[in-house]
């Protein structure tokens, strides 16, 4: 155990959170692919990062990229009027509010993460609980419990869908065992669309989670950060709506419960500029606490700078958002072709940047090895030392091993290479 005599209590619990999608970042930052430069190293295909419209963003935004006096003072810490302002314009044209966004609902911060450890830290108490069902999106463990020390409840849906109402069940369930436990569940978070598993929730749905968190007076943290990153490529796709969208909120929740999550690093593939919102329209409670702590994590000048360059012409955002979509479906398309090809078993996605991969098949031959607990990892580090890093199951609590998240938002050529690499060690396995 770690020495407590330089450090306190609670500092501890920053490295008791399990972080394997860092760790994997961390193994393929380490020797990143290049075709040039370095064309043995790891093809990144496991981060949720879309650089497929990177060239038309430095296009548009590098004559942005000037240095003004002011920004070397300091600015308003969540975000400037005039960024909030422009932002509300966005979800307006974009999310179809029933009732139009103010910039007074929104306050900005240096991303998503930050923004969900804000919010849970206004919302909740040290000890308490927040529900989500798996698989779900591994960096949220971190988000919640690290700093503002919230105890992520993962609801193994037992084989039930998210997207039908019959997994109301499990988190009702859920209830009654954290009570059991002595643990005050607070909280809810709803991904839509979902990540991992790329779709979007029916309206049926949506309705149903927003009555159960109301009869369990939960705060609903919908984080929708994939919301414009939706794609048609099926008449039967469930498109995505955002709870902002819902007519009569009132009839379900306390609309004071809701509140949203949002960031440009998805959407807009600016994962490095770090700008992320909270946005909670019908909470001013919550509104003015985050306003007050938003000295802890501020975005810098020149990002709230560049985010208003970009979003001042609407007609080039609108454009954008489409052009943006177009490509992820293309590659997408792709992407699956491949997979079918080689005779790889996915769950179709519409939404996001990413498509939930089944290699259970192999996992469970190697467990016949190494053991079931071992399999997925024998598997994942065999994808990094042939060169290829995917996200593995266990990042997300998936209930089987197995399962892999694919991220298919690069260039096709890269990922066609990643892809490639993946199915020789999937052939190596076949053939032991």
């Amino acid at each position: 155990m770690a020495s407590t005599k330089y450090l306190s209590k609670r500092s501890h619990n920053v490295h008791q959170v399990p972080k394997p999608l860092l760790e994997g970042a961390m193994r393929f930052m380490a020797n990143p692919y290049d075709s040039t430069t370095n064309p043995e190293g790891i093809v990144n295909i496991g981060v949720a990062e879309n650089s497929l419209m990177h060239e038309e963003l430095l296009e548009k935004l590098k004559p942005a990229l000037t240095l003004k006096k002011e920004f070397f003072n300091y600015g308003m810490m969540f975000g400037t009027l005039e960024l909030r302002t422009l932002m509300a314009g966005l979800f307006n044209r974009h999310f179809n509010p029933v009732e139009q966004i103010q910039p007074s609902h929104i306050t900005v911060h240096n991303g998503a993460g930050p923004s969900i450890d804000l919010l849970s830290y206004v919302i909740s108490d040290p000890g308490d609980g927040v529900l989500i069902t798996t698989p779900y999106y591994g960096g949220f463990d971190y988000d919640f419990e690290a700093h503002a020390e919230v105890k992520v409840i993962p609801v193994n849906l037992e084989g039930k869908s998210p997207f039908h109402v019959d997994h109301i069940e499990c988190l009702e369930n859920a209830m009654l065992k954290a009570k059991e436990d002595g643990i005050r569940v607070r909280s809810m978070v709803l991904c839509n669309p979902h990540n991992p598993l790329g779709r979007c929730y029916p309206l049926e749905v949506l309705i149903e989670l927003l009555r159960f968190a109301n009869r369990h007076d939960l705060h609903v943290i919908s984080d929708e950060i994939y919301g414009l990153s939706w794609y048609e490529h099926d008449n039967d796709a469930t498109p995505f709506i955002s709870l902002l969208s819902i007519p009569n909120l009132s009839n379900f929740i306390d609309p004071k419960l809701v509140h949203f999550i949002w960031s440009f690093s998805k959407d807009f593939c600016i994962n490095g500029l770090r700008v992320g919102i909270v946005m909670s329209p019908f909470n001013t409670e919550v509104i003015s606490n985050l306003q007050a702590l938003c000295l802890f994590n501020a975005i810098p000048n020149t990002s709230d700078h560049l985010i208003r360059e970009l979003l001042v012409d609407t007609e080039w955002v609108d454009w954008f958002i489409q052009e943006n979509q177009r490509k992820l479906l293309k590659n997408y398309t792709q992407t699956v072709e491949f997979l079918d090809r080689h005779r790889i078993r996915y769950n179709p996605s519409t939404a996001g940047h990413f498509i939930w991969t089944d290699f259970t098949p192999i996992t469970q031959k190697i467990a016949m090895v190494h053991g079931s607990e071992k399999a997925e990892r024998v598997l994942w580090n065999a994808f990094i030392e042939n060169g290829v890093y995917s996200s593995l199951g266990e990042a997300f609590h998936s209930s089987e091993p197995g399962y892999f998240r694919i991220t298919f938002s690069i260039d096709w050529d890269v990922l066609n290479l990643g892809l490639s690499r993946l199915v020789k060690v999937i052939d190596s396995f076949e053939e032991s």
